[in-house]
């Protein structure tokens, strides 16, 4: 009787702290896919291709790109999303030279309704960090210049949830 009921308390044990782990584990743990081209990864780059456009068109308000505002948008991608600096490098020259002849809004209000309609990303936290990047950004020369302010405001404008932008 005495091994039945060790089989059985020992068999409650494990369910209890198996159980116990997963539900530690997946409320402090993220989970990614281990292989390349996941839906995770493509959003990812896809996000990073439409801030950084952004970041191009406000960094380009007064005049050119210098390498204080280049470096600050490297660093906001590496530090901040985990991106490997080999591959933010070649990934913001690609982004310059393909996003900064694109007019602002039209650009802005397609990036809003991706985000807004994409299941996996938070519309409002979006709004809130694509703000923090382009003050970085605009600021990192030193001199926050009102053409890229104004840009940075009619951003924020933009980006307004569906129905809302109409009204502002």
């Amino acid at each position: 009787g005495w091994v039945v009921a060790a089989a059985v308390v020992s068999g409650g044990a494990y369910y209890g702290v198996t159980r116990a782990v997963g539900a530690f584990s997946s409320s402090r743990v993220e989970v990614i896919p281990c292989f390349l081209n996941s839906p995770i990864d493509q959003l990812g780059a896809a996000l990073l291709d439409m801030m950084a456009a952004l970041a191009f068109k406000v960094a380009h308000m007064d005049g050119q790109v210098d390498e204080t505002e280049r470096r600050a948008m490297a660093d906001y991608f590496v530090s901040e999303w985990g991106y490997d600096p080999a591959y933010v490098g070649p990934a913001l020259d690609l982004i310059e030279q393909g996003g900064v002849a694109q007019p602002i809004k039209p650009m802005t209000e397609a990036i809003a309704r991706f985000v807004e309609q994409h299941p996996d990303c938070n519309f409002d936290a979006f709004r809130k960090e694509i703000a923090v990047l382009l003050q970085e950004v605009a600021s990192a020369d030193g001199v926050l210049d009102e053409r890229e302010e104004l840009a940075i405001a009619a951003i924020c404008n933009a980006l307004q949830p569906a129905g809302l932008a109409d009204k502002v």
